[in-house]
């Protein structure tokens, strides 16, 4: 891990991001610095049916993410979404959510270097956030899920009114 660790802060030492890094450093992941993000993609996996994607999750990556991915090197995040589920608490809530699973990559605008996936996932069942989970869940998916990139990928932790 020590060896991830000083290979990251070579890179980054020499104005390269250190995205490109193997799997091998994957279980040492530190939150990404020195990158911006100028463009989001998003795509389904073949076992992700095109009604399952949540409406506005393109927006809400493009609104939120900028804003805690900083400056530096422009990127593209690719969004490829794994799956899309509704979740079910038969217990005395009887709470019902969606959950939402992709993995977000990031390609160099610059070398077109890609980054290792990093695995998101968020559901809407008992965040408390109005829509959710009463009402219409797949209405504050797409912006749980870009705070959540925010926290997971670039170590910024964002309050959406919980």
């Amino acid at each position: 891990m020590r060896i991830c660790t000083t290979l990251r802060a070579g890179l980054l030492a020499t104005g390269l991001t250190a995205l490109g890094l193997t799997s091998a450093c994957e279980s040492d992941r530190e939150p990404v610095a020195r990158i911006s993000i100028t463009d989001v993609q998003v795509r389904r996996s073949a076992t992700v049916a095109g009604t399952a994607l949540p409406a506005g999750l393109r927006d809400s990556m493009m609104a939120i993410v900028p804003g805690c991915a900083g400056k530096g090197i422009p990127h593209l995040a690719m969004v490829e979404v794994l799956a899309v589920r509704r979740d079910r608490n038969d217990g005395v809530l009887r709470q019902q959510g969606v959950t939402l699973v992709a993995e977000v990559s990031f390609i160099s605008r610059v070398s077109d270097d890609r980054s290792a996936p990093y695995r998101v996932s968020v559901s809407t069942a008992g965040t408390g956030l109005a829509g959710a989970p009463a009402g219409n869940p797949d209405s504050v998916l797409p912006n749980l899920f870009a705070a959540a990139v925010c926290r997971d990928v670039f170590g910024v932790e964002l309050d959406l009114g919980r």
